[in-house]
């Protein structure tokens, strides 16, 4: 058997409802190789593959060689006939073994599988999906009666706009106004469910034919033409032609091969690839990036008291997170409907007691807001794309200490101090 190490993959086999097929083979071959295995099955068969498991009549299939059981990770419902749920027929939608399944489609199971993954990895803050075609960089909202927060839409703007100058021909647009209605959009879900920056891009343009504005989302016809013409060689297009169908009788066959049009023929899909791949890294690059300054640690005199206090005194530690990157470490919907909890900024030392601490947007502190509970622990709502949160205490006692950024979405950073 090939000797290969999957410990902490995650694997999905679909097709499986008894120990007797391909289906279970594999899966057991993936659980060998130390693999989480969840297995996708027919819903006629679903039932009778789970009540078969529950009561034990599979324990001895299960058996690894180890002398563990296998047990899968999930069973997900599949019938690989429909590729959405729009194309299931009522009939079978309705049917008893099928009507409590949910989206038991290929793409309700992709759909399933994405936001268990995001559910579970709640530091995601941005993502990227792709489609063809039309050469468009889309982000939400995907219906006209809803609407992004402003701020939001600003950090979308800026990477969307400079997306567009790094693959040409494509459009930046907000897929409701720029392209059309779409309810229940996975844009919409990341952004307005979880506070995630998703873009979707369109690949291939009616652009990459001659370097050109072309009309409609894969080109003017005349383009295309030209196109395999002159760059294909006669190569792209099926010259129309009687056939004989079985069913049909004499039928005309013929137009545009599959293998472009919708996508970029073979010689331009590297460049197509590239230039996305470069777009999707600078939208990651783009996501919070915290780093902490420690500014000022300065002694608080006492009344009367010109020179430093004595070691054990009073100091005030002023510091300044800074976000590097465009996207703020909670976007602004996070912070309107609570998605995510707010950022801290903690310190912490063996022998600091914390008599007070605050935060402002400025250097000044003249809109300093105080949080008289747990102040060594101040809550952040949200650190700006490109800014800062200002934060100081009041401390007394001596030594080391550290000052700690955290954020679901923002990472993490240290910063260390030392008192007299």
């Amino acid at each position: 058997m090939l000797k290969i190490d999957l410990t902490g993959k995650r694997a999905l086999v679909a097709g499986v409802a008894d120990d007797s097929g391909f289906g279970f083979a594999i899966a057991k071959t993936l659980a060998e190789a130390g693999a989480s295995v969840c297995v996708a099955t027919w819903p006629p068969l679903l039932g009778l593959f789970q009540t078969s498991l529950e009561r034990g009549k599979l324990d001895a299939s299960l058996q690894l060689s180890d002398g563990s059981k296998m047990a899968f990770e999930r069973i997900w419902p599949l019938d690989a006939a429909f590729d959405c749920d729009a194309d299931v027929p009522a009939e079978v939608r309705e049917h008893r073994r099928y009507r409590d399944c949910g989206d038991f489609s290929i793409q309700g199971l992709e759909n399933r599988l994405v936001a268990e993954f995001v559910l579970s990895h709640p530091h995601i803050a941005g993502a990227q999906s792709y489609h063809n075609a039309a050469g468009m960089i889309l982000r939400g909202p995907g219906v006209l009666s809803d609407a992004y927060e402003p701020a939001d839409v600003a950090v979308f703007d800026q990477i969307g706009r400079r997306g567009e100058q790094m693959l040409p021909g494509y459009r930046y647009l907000d897929v409701a106004r720029g392209l059309y209605e779409a309810h229940g959009a996975e844009l919409d879900w990341f952004y307005a469910m979880r506070g995630v920056f998703q873009f979707t891009n369109e690949l291939n343009t009616g652009f990459n034919l001659f370097r050109r504005e072309s009309e409609g989302y894969f080109g003017r016809e005349e383009d295309l033409h030209a196109f395999d013409r002159y760059l294909l060689l006669g190569d792209g297009l099926v010259p129309w032609h009687e056939v004989d169908h079985p069913q049909y009788g004499k039928v005309e066959v013929g137009g545009y091969k599959k293998d472009w049009v919708r996508q970029p023929p073979s010689f331009l899909l590297e460049e197509e690839c590239h230039r996305n791949m470069a777009f999707t890294l600078y939208h990651a690059h783009q996501l919070p990036r915290v780093e902490i300054e420690v500014l000022q640690v300065r002694p608080v005199a006492g009344a009367g008291e010109e020179a430093a206090p004595a070691a054990g005194g009073l100091y005030e530690i002023t510091a300044v997170l800074v976000n590097t990157r465009l996207t703020p470490t909670r976007a602004a919907v996070a912070v309107k409907r609570r998605l995510t909890p707010p950022d801290t900024a903690e310190i912490e030392g063996s022998a600091l007691k914390v008599l007070a601490g605050m935060n402002a947007d400025n250097p000044f502190f003249d809109r300093a807001v105080e949080q008289e509970r747990q102040p060594a622990a101040l809550r952040i709502e949200s650190i700006p794309g490109m800014g800062s949160v200002y934060v100081r205490w009041l401390v007394g006692g001596t030594g080391r200490g550290t000052i700690t950024y955290r954020g679901v979405q923002g990472g993490a950073a240290r910063a260390a101090f030392e008192l007299p």
